[in-house]
């Protein structure tokens, strides 16, 4: 049999195999440029099934070994402590695949009033963009903590009363980078201003003093 004739009957034996689903799927997982071992590998069909799961080894590297007919799939990446990462792919267009998870990060600090004493019980809010990611409440010393944040933008909101008055506090967007794992955010709480009637019927917004108690109706 000559050389030409072995090529195409190889070439046809892969063909027919990827076509029954007797190919495989190959990737590398890494994280700030160093590969990452230990991530859980999940394949999912377009019906939601899970097809095969996987596991990176030292070098990052995984193999999905079970059958792949084709079609599109999704392909799950998680590890406590990364962000969760899904990429989609096309089988058999698409055999291989580089992920890159950054590190998740923990946020810690102290909410206080404009007295510099800590606000115990503040309701703490953390926002990506105008979706709420995470809430927690600041126990009797003002301290806080919120742990697996994903690499992206956020925004701190915060609210608290002391003495039947009420405080806010809007802390301007930071950077979780997918390097740090700890950051420190203290957050520093300020009267909110309630509305005060004017003469006409109009009103205006007026902060309220820390020593006044706020307007009450007659």
């Amino acid at each position: 049999m000559s050389r030409s004739w072995i090529t195409i009957l190889l070439g046809a034996a892969l063909l027919a195999a990827c076509q029954l689903g007797g190919g495989k799927f190959i990737g590398q997982v890494s994280s700030g440029g160093k590969a990452l071992d230990g991530v859980e590998i999940t394949v999912i069909d377009g019906s939601q099934n899970i097809i095969a799961t996987s596991r990176s080894n030292e070098e990052g590297k995984f193999v999905v070994k079970a059958s792949l007919a084709p079609g599109v799939y999704e392909l799950e990446a998680r590890k406590q402590g990364y962000q969760n990462v899904s990429r989609s792919f096309s089988y058999p267009d698409q055999m291989t695949l580089q992920l890159e998870l950054g590190k998740q990060a923990s946020v810690r600090g102290y909410a206080r009033f404009p007295d510099d004493s800590v606000a115990p019980l503040t309701k703490i809010t953390f926002k990506k963009g105008k979706e709420v990611v995470s809430a927690t409440t600041a126990d009797e010393g003002g301290h806080f903590i919120v742990k697996g944040l994903d690499p992206g933008n956020y925004t701190i909101h915060a609210i608290a009363q002391q003495n039947g008055i009420k405080f806010v506090c809007r802390v301007g967007s930071f950077v979780v980078d997918g390097t740090k794992t700890d950051l420190e955010k203290d957050i520093s709480l300020k009267a909110a201003k309630l509305p005060v009637a004017k003469p006409g019927g109009q009103v205006r917004r007026a902060t309220v003093p820390m020593d006044v108690d706020p307007p009450t109706e007659n």
